[in-house]
């Protein structure tokens, strides 16, 4: 077994101590390597929270599994590579990374989110968070940008009752968070081997010339939705906050 680079030969985070009750979020992969995940349990069953399409109020389209195809390449559209650096942050980093890939496709600025701010916000930098109360932060109270005071607000999303809803929303263009084993990763689009449907992840606990390893696929059916939920986002908006809090409605 290997450690991350962050870590000492005692398990220790550097620089500085990780508190005991971290360790929870420690994870062993399958090539021998430990890892910093942080994801919790949701809070509400799948689909209480957003059960349609926030704000538009419809259902996604859904086709039969026969009709599933591989979604486009989104590996031209990573512009930003997010290390969650030892802290338990996955499900902010994965929001986060899923904003700005949106962001990037569709032709938007692109404003690197901070997701270190995010994780303070929702958990008070104190451990890990659940994806549905990171998503309803996201659009309540917006997403911070770094070294501004904007904030990235999420429009449209959906908290998804089963997995074909999921891998339907990703057909149409929406993208996501998907969860297993204590972790959320960044969905970006579906892959089809034969009649095997895969997700594909974007990870957040690599960085540098080691970041490609943050891509990866991985089996629909092994997302543990009834656990921890799956988010689809499909559309967010800068909107300019001033000093006191207040959101420009023109933004």
């Amino acid at each position: 077994m290997t450690l991350p680079p962050y870590l000492d030969k005692n398990g220790r985070l550097c620089p500085g101590d990780t508190p005991d009750e971290w360790q929870q979020y420690r994870i062993l992969d399958g090539s021998g390597e430990y890892h910093m995940c942080g994801l919790h349990p949701r809070e509400l069953p799948c689909g209480a929270m957003v059960p349609k399409w926030f704000e538009t109020d419809e259902d996604v389209p859904s086709l039969p599994r026969s009709e599933w195809r591989s979604t486009p390449d989104m590996a031209p559209y990573e512009w930003n590579n997010r290390y969650q650096n030892g802290y338990p942050s996955c499900c902010l980093n994965s929001i986060c990374g899923t904003v700005e890939f949106l962001m990037a496709r569709d032709g938007l600025a692109r404003s690197p989110l901070d997701w270190h701010k995010l994780w303070v916000e929702t958990t008070g930098g104190r451990g890990g968070c659940a994806v549905d109360r990171a998503l309803q932060h996201a659009m309540q109270e917006g997403i911070p940008v770094k070294d501004s005071t904007d904030r990235v607000f999420i429009d449209e999303a959906w908290d998804v009752n089963t997995l074909d809803d999921f891998a339907n929303g990703l057909q149409r263009g929406a993208m996501g968070v998907g969860c297993h084993d204590v972790h959320a990763e960044c969905v970006v689009g579906l892959v089809m081997d034969g009649s095997t449907p895969y997700v594909q992840m974007v990870n957040s606990h690599y960085q540098g010339e080691s970041a490609d390893r943050n891509w990866h696929l991985f089996r629909l059916d092994r997302l543990e939705l009834r656990t921890y939920g799956a988010m689809l986002i499909r559309d967010a908006k800068l909107r300019s906050v001033d000093t006191d809090g207040l959101i420009d409605a023109k933004g």
